[in-house]
């Protein structure tokens, strides 16, 4: 395949391309709906058959993106930034977790390419555009550090290491090919061809706000927008950077000034604030004003020009329990301010770019893996354009003919992979599905949608057949820390862990109801930060014993599954905490045959969940056993490597490096069946699969 083609050769081995038509679904909103085509899918390997002379060969490799039929070489994905190329109707794109950068065609609203952009490492960054020159700004607000790129070429300018800056407040002067950054420093001037710093316009930098271009004075207009009370427009001499003037203005409205445009054909000034916008013409006289109406939030003000009209972009509060408000409303104002179009859309879109060489208005959904499209002429909805994709879990099913893969970041489906014939299927109940699990049989899958707060419940054979949703009894999920979920088969339960909510749901998934929820005392809620694994649960079944893992306070909480979930325990871990790990998914792993339990690396008692002493020769985490080969399978992501662990002596017995950096975001699944290894990231979207040799 074209997206791992450069590792299968190195391994010599062919790869599949096959396509993705949908199974039975119930319909979720547009915005997480895979692109579905069918093919003839291509037999690539037989599900346990193959030989292997070696400790591990690799026998089953493919890409989600490819099984998409993903028209981009390149996955990217959790959309942020948006930048857009007017002169040429192209709309560029980045994703957090991706370094590279998306191309639209405005024309077709098509996905054309990609633009290298030479970052190295996952992390937010902000993009903008200068039509004229063809060059791409990309600022890594991580590491502080600017980029430009000459998309017609491809050249790269020598990169720009800054102390600091304010992403969000950056200006391209098209005219003199400069680009403009606040900094602690000030408002600091590069130049747009080597990014060397030209002047910098002191006591501009925390002040600085939205700058716009006036070609007949050559001047820039700043906003100054961090003061709630000072109304001040900033004038600058695009040519020599020096401030000339400051435009003093009035208005009723109360609020800090969030929005910043210049209508050059009326020469007046657009300003956007809390929960106004108001016009002035150039010496800061008010010409009018109008209220924004909804309650929500404010996230962004959009001014159109060509069509004189307002978009205010605002985020509904938490209702019902929730923690974070995640549904998105636009409302359209005419030049008159009245109210003409309203509605809603997506879940945490955040801004508003413009391409006024086709009339929409583009909004980057990193949590949906989607670009909403807003048609200024008829402002009536938002569309979504997909893009990417994300392996986030493998789920192996009871005889290991097939793979299930949770795409969360990249839409919300799971994927169906059969190792027999390559075929595929996606399907979905709800938004996250994530994580899945399966029974100890592989008779039924379960997916947790994380933003429903629902279990959905799948046969898997002969096929996956929607058994049922069960609401959890909790609020719905709205924040990124994401949930776990452990399936007690003997006893049909399944027990949900809400790290924003501090609580497990615990629901019969024979009997379709909700059973309690278990509040973690002193667990840290609410909206703290994203990820998964901050709250973790794995059952022993026989014991009867709910193990749960507050990472925040490292801390286990053991609780008696047959009396009423009665809590018996607390056990502090902080002292092991290194050889747990951090906060990482799947961090424990039950061992039903011996009894054992481990937390990442560390060995507890199965019953107590007290440290037992004895720790895995790595910082790492089993994910599979073979009670044949006495082996437990477990990921070193620190060294980016596979081990085969003896079972009794815990010691390595083989050690295999992955087929691509940890730093790619790898999740594991075993086939104790077939005896195979599998291997997929969130990163690509990329799947391997080995078969287990003589392992030593």
């Amino acid at each position: 395949m074209k997206r791992i083609l450069s590792f299968l050769l190195f391994l010599g081995i062919a790869s599949l391309a096959c396509s993705l038509p949908v199974a039975q679904a119930t319909q979720p909103s547009a915005e997480t709906q895979p692109t579905e085509t069918a093919t003839q899918p291509q037999v690539q390997n037989e599900a346990g058959i193959s030989s292997c002379p070696d400790p591990l060969c690799l026998t089953t490799s493919f890409s989600l993106l490819d099984l998409q039929n993903n028209p981009l070489d390149e996955n990217v994905v959790k959309l942020f930034s948006v930048a857009v190329d007017d002169e040429n109707n192209r709309v560029y794109v980045a994703g957090i977790m991706t370094p590279d950068v998306a191309i639209l065609d405005g024309a077709t609203e098509e996905w054309i390419g990609i633009v290298k952009t030479g970052i190295t490492e996952r992390g937010i960054k902000y993009i903008y555009f200068d039509s004229s020159a063809q060059y791409l700004y990309v600022f890594e607000t991580t590491s502080s550090t600017l980029r430009r790129v000459n998309v017609a070429t491809g050249e790269m300018a020598a990169p720009a290491k800054l102390n600091g800056g304010f992403a969000s407040v950056a200006f391209v002067d098209e005219v003199h090919t400069r680009f403009y950054l606040a900094t602690k420093k000030g408002l600091t001037a590069f130049d747009g061809n080597t990014l060397q710093e030209l002047f910098v316009v002191q006591g501009l930098g925390e002040n600085s706000g939205t700058m716009v271009y006036e070609e007949a004075s050559d001047s820039i207009y700043m906003l100054a927008s961090q003061n709630k009370t000072a109304r001040t427009i900033i004038v600058i001499d695009a040519a020599s950077g020096k401030v000339t003037d400051e435009i003093q203005y009035t208005t009723q409205a109360n609020g800090r000034a969030r929005a910043f445009y210049f209508d050059a054909q009326e020469r007046t000034f657009i300003i956007g604030l809390e929960r106004t916008v108001v016009m002035l013409d150039m010496n800061g006289n008010e010409l009018n004003a109008f209220p924004l109406k909804n309650s929500g939030a404010l996230e962004d003000i959009l001014y159109d020009p060509a069509t004189d009209q307002t978009f205010a972009l605002s985020v509904a509060q938490p209702a019902n329990g929730q923690v974070a408000g995640i549904g998105r409303h636009v409302d359209v104002y005419d030049k008159n301010g009245s109210l003409t179009h309203s509605f809603d859309f997506g879940r945490k879109p955040h801004h508003m770019h413009l391409n006024s060489a086709n009339g929409h208005i583009y909004i980057a959904n990193g949590d949906a893996s989607v670009l909403w499209n807003i048609d200024t002429a008829n402002p009536t909805q938002a569309n979504p354009l997909r893009l990417g994709d994300s392996i986030e879990q493998i789920v192996v099913s009871g005889d290991g003919s097939m793979l299930y893969l949770s795409s969360r970041l990249g839409g919300s489906y799971i994927a169906r992979y059969s190792l027999v014939d390559g075929s595929a299927a996606s399907f979905y109940a709800g938004t996250w599905p994530f994580p899945l699990r399966r029974d100890s049989a592989g008779s039924f899958l379960f997916s947790l949608n994380a933003w429903d707060s629902t279990l959905s419940v799948y046969s898997m054979t002969p096929s996956e057949t929607l058994l049922g949703t069960i609401p959890l009894g909790i609020p719905a999920g709205s924040t990124d820390r994401l949930p776990d979920l452990a399936i007690d088969s003997t006893h049909k339960l399944a027990l949900a862990a809400y790290p924003e909510f501090g609580a497990i749901a615990v629901v019969n998934w024979e009997t379709m109801q909700p059973v309690t929820t278990i509040n973690i005392p002193n667990a840290e809620t609410g909206d703290t930060g994203g990820g998964p694994g901050q709250l973790q649960v794995i059952v022993n079944e026989s014991a009867r014993r709910l193990f749960v893992y507050e990472t925040h306070a490292r801390t286990i909480h053991v609780y008696d599954t047959a009396n009423n979930f009665a809590p018996l325990t607390n056990v502090d871990v902080k002292a092991q905490s290194k050889s747990i790990g951090q906060s990482d998914a799947d961090l424990f792993f039950f061992d039903a045959d011996s009894n054992r339990l481990f937390l990442g690396s560390i060995e507890l008692d199965s019953t107590t969940a007290q440290p037992t002493g004895t720790v895995l020769p790595a910082e790492s985490k089993p994910f599979g056993m073979d009670s044949e080969d006495n082996l437990y399978w477990v990921l070193d992501s620190q060294n980016s490597a596979i081990l085969a662990i003896d079972r009794i002596s815990l010691a390595i017995r083989h050690s295999q490096p992955m087929p691509e950096p940890s730093s790619n975001l790898a999740t594991t699944a075993y086939d104790p069946v077939n005896k195979q290894v599998f291997i997929g990231y969130l990163i690509n979207a990329n799947v391997y699969g080995f078969s287990v040799g003589e392992i030593p």
